[in-house]
């Protein structure tokens, strides 16, 4: 089974990366070895980050904080950096507002990206407000092939991500 790195990016005093990580632990496949990262701009914003850190230190998430406001691409470049270090296999990257409503999800991403070569990212649905129904058949739809995945919620093989050439 492949190491996984989930990271989260977030800015900002409220506490949606907290919500987002009960989310991933109230779902997530036993049986997959992941570890949680969290790229926070806050501290650059002049944000008193105490509730984060102790979170995070709390639930043994690393906190990767930056003292200026570097934005989403650079989050995402230290959290791939992150993830290298601790050598997985697949980073999936998340926005702090995402949440997740059934369990199964990176078990899904993580046989995706291991049965399909030629793959560069995979992605999850996302659905807004109170509308979202999980019996609705709209939802068992078959994976299919888009342009890319939503920037909120994707993943990748780390081996992958070093083929391309960032200038970032």
């Amino acid at each position: 089974m492949p190491k996984v790195t989930i990271g989260i990016t977030t800015y900002g005093p409220i506490p949606r990366a907290q919500r987002l990580v009960k989310t991933i632990l109230d779902t997530i496949d036993p049986d997959i070895s992941y570890d949680i990262a969290i790229a926070d701009d806050s501290s650059g914003g002049k944000f008193d980050n105490k509730d984060r850190r102790d979170f995070c230190k709390n639930h043994g998430i690393a906190l990767l904080e930056s003292p200026t406001i570097t934005g989403i691409p650079a989050s995402w470049n230290r959290l791939v950096a992150y993830a290298r270090q601790q050598e997985s296999d697949i980073v999936v990257i998340l926005s702090d507002g995402v949440r997740f409503l059934v369990s199964g999800w990176l078990s899904r991403m993580v046989y995706f990206l291991d049965n399909n070569e030629k793959i560069g990212t995979v992605g999850t649905p996302t659905v807004g407000g109170p509308t979202f129904d999980p019996t609705d058949s709209r939802w068992d739809g078959h994976p299919d092939r888009v342009g890319c995945a939503v920037g909120c919620s994707f993943a990748f093989r780390t081996e992958v991500h070093s083929l391309i050439k960032n200038v970032d």
